[in-house]
């Protein structure tokens, strides 16, 4: 997903929503990475004005950049924090990035075998995850829509045009959920047709989310925000003793100059992540389409959803379910929200602008700002 500029309001921490999202592993520019670089620096420095007590830990990674904050962090702990961050972050793209050739999920999806290959155990529980969120959804979320997203031109892999519909045909033939088997105990995963391709872009960055969380409470703290280009984690207050106070704003903010009031979500624990179509899409004869492709018929997403912000209990779920959903649509989404208990933010494009719901556990959490 794209970065989630984080933003100093009222000397609170306060997340402002930018819906839209790209590759997870795809590299960045130098120049892109840079940028948002300066955007954290820039919050260093409006933090500073309020509190010297919430010192923040940022870097590029995954194609986009990462924070870490934590008030009241000892000086001692932040070199140790660091290392840790960094190791965990390398820990990830060597089991799941699909644009690092010698990943495990590269060296999977290369393979010819369809016997059981043994993975990271974390590979494997993030696998397990996301196949149980595809059963959940009759195939909306399906990790092995890979080579539908790279034939569309939202991969590792660039087009120029739109497949014809033999070759979506084809290509999905390569693609099923059902094919792809996994056993954590035994560290190992399985494909029953051998072109099957796995891609956790959409679950595996918000998995990351919650490793740092790990991180950071493994050292003593309960207290803390961790974010990885956009998707988030929070746990207890915020260097004003207050809870994490997280903002979804329109896709209006910076589009057309207009600024809706946010919701307001005030959080002590938990995962957020937003899933929007509208930031990485391409025109093709007078055609939009987007970058989220539903694995069920191997095209581009149609509705009139602009995004879906979730809060879970961690970023992981929230990650893939705000993919899930906004695959499923309007309508089909909140009822999958309304019958699982997901808090869902909806935002729809409507004759006269954007149209706003949300589910009844998400209006439960939701606070005016």
């Amino acid at each position: 997903m794209l970065s989630w500029r984080l933003v100093v309001l009222r000397c609170l921490f306060y997340t402002t929503v930018f819906p839209g999202e790209g590759m997870l592993f795809k590299l960045t520019s130098k120049l892109s990475i840079v940028v948002r670089l300066i955007g954290f620096a820039l919050l260093v420095c409006g933090l500073s004005a309020c509190s010297r007590e919430a010192p923040i830990l940022t870097g590029a990674t995954m194609g986009t950049t990462y924070s870490v904050i934590v008030p009241k962090l000892k000086s001692s702990d932040q070199d140790i924090l660091q290392a840790q961050v960094e190791a965990v972050l390398s820990r990830v793209n060597s089991a799941m990035s699909t644009y690092q050739t010698d990943s495990s999920i590269s060296l999977f999806n290369n393979s010819p075998t369809t016997d059981w290959f043994v993975v990271p155990e974390e590979f494997a529980y993030v696998a397990e995850v996301a196949l149980q969120i595809a059963s959940d959804t009759n195939g909306a979320f399906d990790p092995t829509v890979g080579p539908l997203v790279n034939r569309w031109g939202f991969g590792k892999d660039q087009s120029d045009a739109p497949p014809e519909a033999e070759e979506i045909t084809s290509l999905l033939a390569q693609v099923g959920y059902e094919s792809l088997q996994v056993d954590v105990d035994k560290k190992a995963v399985k494909k029953s047709n051998a072109e099957l391709q796995v891609d956790l872009n959409a679950i595996a960055k918000g998995y990351a989310v919650d490793l740092l969380a790990e991180v950071v409470a493994g050292l003593g703290y309960g207290n803390f925000l961790v974010e990885i280009g956009g998707e988030l984690r929070v746990s207890g207050k915020n260097n004003k003793a207050q809870p994490w106070r997280v903002g979804v704003e329109s896709p209006t903010i910076g589009a057309t100059g207009t600024e809706d009031p946010p919701i307001g979500l005030l959080l002590e624990h938990g995962g957020v992540a937003t899933s929007g179509d509208y930031r990485n899409a391409f025109e093709s004869d007078g055609v939009r389409y987007s970058h989220l492709i539903d694995p069920r018929n191997g095209s581009p997403v149609s509705h009139k959803l602009a995004s879906v912000t979730i809060v879970a209990d961690t970023a992981m779920r929230a990650d893939a379910w705000a993919t899930a959903l906004m695959v499923l649509g309007p309508d089909e989404g909140l009822k999958v929200a309304e019958s699982r208990g997901i808090a869902a933010y909806f935002i729809e494009r409507a004759d006269d602008g954007f149209a706003t719901f949300g589910s009844t556990e998400f209006a439960r959490l939701a606070r005016s700002p």
